[in-house]
């Protein structure tokens, strides 16, 4: 196996290159020399401006550290801190020595996040799927025919009660009005703890109506804890942006009922939604509607596309089909999808949409290719228990995006790794025979 490029010409003294006694067949090193970081940092080189103050991180160092965050499931912090223990990661951020210092702040993976938007991060989806075209691990011919797919990205947030709500408003409430300097005619500090320690002894006991009584009590607590900081805003002509947003949150909270829409279920998140999947062991699920197009032959992943309403499943097709020619570069010929996409049949932008259930106009082949449809199904079981799409910690629509987007880098990310792997074992028996073969994890 020929050495990597990538190695600098001037050695330092005192200091050995990773390559010097790292691993090369190692998946990670042979996948980093494929990766075309050169046409990636010139799209993302534009995001900078030269001029005074602290140089930017390198755009290979941060987008390195975001692949192998998703490909391995770690925290910013935790990527951060295997950087300095792992060779291999090291490597494939472009390092050329081994470095024990951290490559930067947590917080900086965040900010970057930010800068390179969702926009950025399907640029790095196209690129996997180039490099799965370049080493010849998919045919074209398999873009043709795409699975259709919907699941909800739960989001990091506790499971939304009304005495949950009203107890985090008031903590909130009191919290935002000591920093301004406000003080409430009553806190209700105290009172809300203890009645929600009645509240769940009640439920638990099964005495409703007891329990109901508690509930009360505690939104009556909450609805004057709001109109009192009210008062005092205006009497005392304070404005705040902060207390101005968690104020009409709580107001929302307050006024709103079981059957109106558009609820509130978190502070922090208040763009979450339910959505009702029809899963026997959990009925609803908070967060939200990501779509996931995957070839259908192999399963490669060529669009997930997040949405911030909870629309029906057959007008999500649009904007996925026009993500998927962005990424694979034509527009599929057709689009095989389950019944949850009923009344979207026929021609659509160039795609012919079937889905189960479908009786007429439909060749035997193609019947065939239906019944296939659930291999998209542990598709998805991967993209939630391996590479973070079971629970976004990102903040705001634009996290939401942005997360589901990087789940599906790595998974394809993930494909290409196991290929170079097998690709690396069979060279090495070839030359060195089974004995001396060394296992690589794929």
């Amino acid at each position: 196996m020929s050495k990597p490029r990538g190695i600098c010409k001037g050695r330092e003294l005192f200091r050995t290159p990773i390559l010097d006694f790292a691993d090369w067949s190692h998946p990670l090193i042979v996948i980093a020399d494929k990766i075309n970081w050169e046409s990636l940092e010139g799209h993302f080189d534009r995001l900078y401006k030269s001029g005074p103050g602290q140089p930017p991180l390198r755009v290979r160092l941060v987008l390195g550290l975001h692949l192998i965050k998703y490909l391995e499931n770690l925290s910013d912090d935790a990527v951060v801190v295997k950087f300095t223990e792992n060779p291999y990661y090291q490597h494939f951020c472009g390092n050329v020595y081994f470095e024990h210092a951290l490559p930067c702040d947590p917080s900086s993976m965040t900010r970057w996040r930010k800068r390179i938007n969702y926009k950025g991060f399907e640029q790095l989806l196209k690129e996997t799927i180039d490099l799965a075209k370049r080493e010849r691990l998919v045919k074209p011919s398999e873009f043709r025919r795409v699975y259709l797919d919907t699941t909800v990205q739960e989001k990091n947030i506790a499971f939304p009660t009304d005495s949950r709500l009203y107890f985090k408003g008031i903590q909130l409430l009191n919290a935002q009005a000591q920093k301004l300097g406000i003080k409430p005619k009553q806190s209700f500090k105290f009172t809300s703890k203890k009645l929600m320690v009645k509240y769940g002894n009640y439920k638990f006991a099964k005495q409703m109506k007891r329990a109901k009584s508690c509930l009360r009590k505690l939104k009556t607590a909450f609805g004057r804890l709001i109109r009192d900081i009210d008062r005092r805003m205006l009497s005392g002509n304070i404005s705040d942006k902060n207390m101005g947003r968690l104020l009409t949150l709580c107001r929302r909270i307050f006024n709103q009922k079981r059957s109106d829409k558009n609820k509130i279920y978190s502070y922090h998140a208040p763009e979450t939604k339910c959505i009702a999947k029809g899963k026997a062991h959990k009925r609803y699920e908070f967060g939200n509607k990501v779509s996931i197009a995957s070839t259908a032959k192999s399963g490669w992943i060529v669009g997930v596309e997040s949405f911030s309403e909870n629309i029906y499943d057959g007008k999500t097709i649009a904007d996925s089909l026009i993500q998927v020619q962005q990424v694979q570069g034509s527009y599929p010929h057709e689009a095989l999808t389950d019944r949850g996409y009923r009344g979207y049949t026929g021609y659509f932008m160039g795609t012919h949409i079937y889905h189960q259930g479908q009786r007429r106009g439909i060749s035997k082949s193609m019947r065939l290719w239906l019944r296939k449809r659930s291999k998209i199904e542990p598709l998805i079981s991967h993209l939630k228990s391996d590479h973070r799409l079971g629970r976004n910690y990102l903040l705001g629509t634009e996290g939401d995006r942005v997360n589901s987007i990087l789940a599906g880098i790595a998974f394809n990310l993930k494909k290409i790794l196991r290929a170079l792997a097998g690709y690396c074992r069979v060279f090495f028996i070839l030359c060195f025979g089974t004995k001396n073969l060394v296992a690589i994890n794929p």
